[in-house]
């Protein structure tokens, strides 16, 4: 029987419900001791709350029976109005949340203390005067006394005369704690909006997936001529394998090394040919080309052990008594070991660093295993030769250390002496050798200044390894004011990056996470010190929006005087800055701070964290509505997205970039 239109909605909410009591059941079952109870401390695990009087709150808010623990019934009512309730039921929530007296009216004490709690769970730092500050902004806007309370009615109304304050009044910790939607089955699937992405993703990748299809091409040509080859001399099926995949890895052991000419990518991205060559891509090409050889060199091994089947010589003989067969297998084991370096890279650099160096041995052992290798392989190697020449050379002679600043968040800012003819364009990266804490190490960093000033070049390093590590405990037990002494540090660049294109952009959209701003403080520095000279703004940029993103406040100090120099010139109309605290979530717990932060805001123009006058947003940014709004914004027009930060942010960002046609790049080194 066909259901009334009426009753439906109704089902599917109850539906919903019973599925969330069920899912709520199981976490109560997980949490819970042996006498399934839930005390105080299991629900501040629980819920991941960090602050001690929030979690004390919470749970005497939940715990109505005041017994001490909650039961499953307690437990799942208590969330279930929460996070279903209706806005009063929330903000009723909200209420008791800060009535830490529970008397039924909030008073200065309670805010107050509210107030420190929410600063606490974030690990902010402002004077207590400033909380005040915060406070008379919220509570005195409706011409209250300092010794009035504020009762449920009132706080309603101050709550609910900031839009969107709704959304902050469900505990965003209680979210993993409800199931997951499931996706309807039986969606049709939508084939023009499939294609519409297509066509985007071919639009904003046109260059490199043309060269993918050359490069496939030209392998799928080599491996076939082979196999035809020496299928006419007569050779069996498994050598005809064989000796395709050699044909391949021949053109591959030569192309691997010119992702790898840094001095001569970095002098093509000047040049036209940047626009017909996906030189962003040479990191991610480089190992396209390792994988791809690693993987031919299994299948030509596996066809030879075959073919060593139909021998009558041993196999042993085959594979360790000729020079083929013992070369051969050397190799192998050598990309083996490359391979499983690489993938160690991120906690380990030096392991990846030093193992890299086998590519020595292997172009030795492949010239040796392979009678024809020279051939493809000797422009490659002549060139390779020349710029490790070069770079020898211009890295013989140290520059000094001038100076170095070291921030509490753990970053380490090195201001170094800058060499004759040292150019660069800003979001350029060098790799540095400091002796002192490593004889043999070189490590990428982009430079963080800007290119105009003509003493100084500088490099901002947060904590990430050993070596780093050991570079800030350095200049902890002995800081360069002691006894004057400069550090030598010796520098192999500059080189180009794909941000070192930004200031060719018409409309540039900078985004930096964490350290991953360094190539951003460079490109604006340079935008700053040619809006002070009058010089123009950026060359061809018209509009500069720039979104940095940090866990804590402690993150922003380095970066904020520049941002804060670059406000003071009235730039608004060319850069709009915006500032997200990721680590501070904006739920119930936040909410009284956030809006007492925006009246203070709007009044002084000043955000309290950073002292800009950009706002701390709170939480993380809505990329999809941010790309959105953008793309309206610029309809009609070419916008490119420049990111330096985590690859799992990079991924999120490359696709709503892709979605609205945005072009997207990536910092690699």
């Amino acid at each position: 029987m066909k259901l009334p239109q009426a009753a439906r909605p109704q089902t599917a909410v109850a539906a919903q419900r019973e599925a969330s009591h069920n899912h709520l059941g199981q976490v109560f079952s997980n949490i819970a001791d042996a006498e399934r109870r839930i005390d105080a401390a299991g629900l501040q695990a629980a819920l991941e709350i960090k602050n001690d009087y929030f979690a004390q709150r919470i749970f005497a808010i939940f715990d109505q029976a005041g017994q001490g623990y909650l039961t499953e019934e307690a437990f799942i009512k208590a969330i279930d109005k929460l996070v279903h309730g209706s806005d009063d039921d929330k903000l009723e929530f909200a209420f008791r949340l800060h009535d830490a007296d529970g008397d039924g009216a909030l008073s200065k004490d309670d805010i107050t203390q509210f107030l420190k709690a929410s600063r606490a769970e974030n690990r902010l730092s402002f004077r207590s005067d400033q909380v005040e500050q915060l406070l008379v902004e919220l509570l005195f806007k409706q011409k209250r006394k300092a010794d009035d309370k504020v009762p449920f009615q009132a706080f309603k109304r101050i709550l609910r005369a900031h839009p969107g304050i709704d959304e902050q009044l469900t505990l965003s910790a209680v979210a993993w704690l409800q199931p997951q939607r499931a996706t309807r089955g039986g969606k049709s699937i939508d084939f023009s909006a499939m294609l519409k992405n297509g066509r985007r993703y071919v639009d904003n990748n046109r260059t490199k997936l043309l060269f993918l299809l050359i490069y496939m091409g030209v392998n799928a040509a080599l491996f076939a001529g082979a196999f035809i080859h020496y299928g006419n001399k007569g050779a069996n099926f498994y050598v005809q394998i064989a000796r395709g995949c050699g044909a391949c890895l021949n053109f591959n052991g030569a192309l691997i090394l010119v992702p790898m000419l840094r001095h001569t990518l970095t002098w093509l991205r000047r040049t036209d040919v940047r626009h017909f060559v996906p030189l962003d891509q040479n990191i991610a090409f480089h190992k396209l080309v390792g994988l791809t050889m690693f993987a031919l060199s299994i299948v030509h091994t596996v066809a030879h052990l075959f073919n060593y089947s139909t021998l009558p010589t041993s196999l042993v003989h085959n594979l360790f008594l000729t020079r083929a067969g013992l070369t051969g297998v050397l190799l192998l084991l050598i990309f083996a070991a490359m391979g499983y370096c690489e993938s160690k890279r991120g906690k380990h650099f030096e392991l990846f660093y030093f193992s890299h160096l086998a590519f020595i041995a292997w172009f030795i052992l492949a010239l040796i295993h392979g009678p024809v290798f020279w051939k493809w392989a000797l422009l490659p190697i002549i060139a390779y030769c020349i710029e490790r020449w070069v770079r020898f050379h211009a890295t013989k002679t140290p520059s000094m250390i001038e100076n170095v600043v070291l921030f509490p968040s753990r970053v380490t800012n090195l201001q170094i002496a800058r060499p004759a003819g040292f150019d660069y364009r800003p979001g350029d990266y060098v790799f540095i050798k400091i002796p002192v804490i490593s004889r043999f190490e070189w490590h990428p960093f982009t430079i963080s200044s800007g290119p105009e000033d003509p003493h100084t070049i500088g490099v901002h390093i947060r904590n990430s390894g050993n070596w780093t590590n050991t570079l800030y405990e350095y200049f902890t037990r002995h800081p360069m004011q002691s006894d004057g002494a400069k550090i030598p540090i010796y520098l192999d660049g500059p080189y180009g990056a794909p941000s070192s294109q930004s200031l060719d952009s018409k409309i540039a959209v900078l985004i930096g996470a964490g350290i991953g701003v360094t190539p951003c403080a460079s490109i604006l520095q340079s935008i700053l010190h040619q809006h002070q000279s009058k010089s123009g703004r950026g060359g061809a940029l018209k509009r500069v929006h720039f979104f940095w993103l940090n866990r804590d406040q402690q993150s922003f100090e380095w970066f904020v005087e520049l941002l804060r120099e670059l406000e003071s010139q009235d730039i608004e109309d060319f850069l709009d800055i915006n500032i997200y605290m990721t680590g501070a979530k904006p739920d119930m717990k936040n909410s009284t701070l956030n809006i007492a932060m925006g009246l203070l805001h709007r009044r002084l123009k000043l955000d309290l964290l950073t002292g800009l006058q950009a706002r701390t947003n709170m939480g993380h940014p809505k990329w999809e509505k941010i790309f959105e709004e953008l793309a309206q914004r610029y309809r009609g027009h070419t916008v490119d997205v420049y990111f330096c930060g985590p690859p799992g942010l990079s991924a999120t960002l490359k696709r709503h970039a892709h979605q609205v046609g945005f072009k997207y790049h990536k910092e690699n080194f």
